[in-house]
């Protein structure tokens, strides 16, 4: 009994502890897989929202009847310019060609000992039937086609709701590709309307969950709090940041 006991720790520390650090140690690189951004213009900044809410809307209108959503490099490209530009940290880059798409992105994260970046490659080809990604690598990880799908089905599922993933990512059709534009064509999805709705109230219940650090009515509320305490403290005295924080603990209580 008690080597069955060691046995099982031994197994929870292999797969809580040393899986984890070991898949840290291979997606943190030294170098960025993107280093040159596109620099995004009033005009790019235009077409990619359009191209945004185009897409949206054809999900949305056209869920009763197949689906296609053509996007072309620039359409890509312009996504990554503006997620770039909320967010230094990230960067990428999408090339088309009648063969592949290849993607690029690199996050940037605070220093550490193994690196500052972690890369991500996906290489997605043509297909007549579903979506099939030839290449995902995460960092130095290469990840198989089937493992691709189920982390993509568990992103959706969190978007979209447990086991709407899966669903999503069987509902598309085949893949086509040309010089510079991806072509996806999607069965009929007659739920999407609701999935944008159950994902909308997603998003909504995680901002409510969040909206303490970003409300700023209760933000002015505390800083009021804050003047008024610092008016009725002696200027001649040092205050430590210690009683500010109880103080505002015992208005929060």
């Amino acid at each position: 009994m008690r080597r069955l006991l060691r046995i099982a720790l031994w197994c929870v520390c292999i797969f809580f502890v040393f899986f984890p650090l070991l898949f840290i140690f291979f997606a943190i690189e030294h170098s960025p897989a993107v280093v040159d951004v596109k620099m995004m213009n009033i005009d790019d900044a235009v077409r990619t929202r359009s191209f945004v809410r185009k897409a949206v809307r054809t999900l949305l209108k056209n869920n009763d009847r197949p689906i296609a959503i053509s996007a072309t490099e620039d359409d890509l490209n312009g996504i990554f310019a503006i997620a770039h530009r909320s967010s230094k940290r990230i960067a990428g880059r999408t090339v088309i060609s009648p063969q592949e798409l290849n993607t690029s992105a690199t996050i940037t994260i605070p220093h550490t000992p193994l690196g500052d970046y972690i890369n991500v490659h996906l290489k997605l080809l043509p297909s007549e039937s579903g979506v099939h990604f030839e290449q995902v690598s995460l960092g130095r990880i290469s990840l198989p086609d089937a493992v691709t799908r189920f982390i993509a089905g568990l992103g959706l599922d969190l978007a979209f709701g447990f086991g709407e993933g899966r669903e999503l990512l069987e509902a598309v059709d085949f893949v086509a590709l040309t010089d510079s534009q991806v072509d996806v064509h999607l069965k009929a999805i007659p739920q999407m309307n609701q999935l944008i709705k159950k994902m909308k109230g997603r998003l909504g219940a995680l901002r409510d969950e969040t909206r303490v650090m970003g409300d700023p009515d209760l933000v002015r509320d505390y800083y009021r709090h804050i003047m008024t305490i610092s008016e009725q403290t002696s200027r001649e005295e040092s205050v430590s940041l210690g009683f500010y924080i109880g103080r505002l603990f015992e208005i929060a209580r």
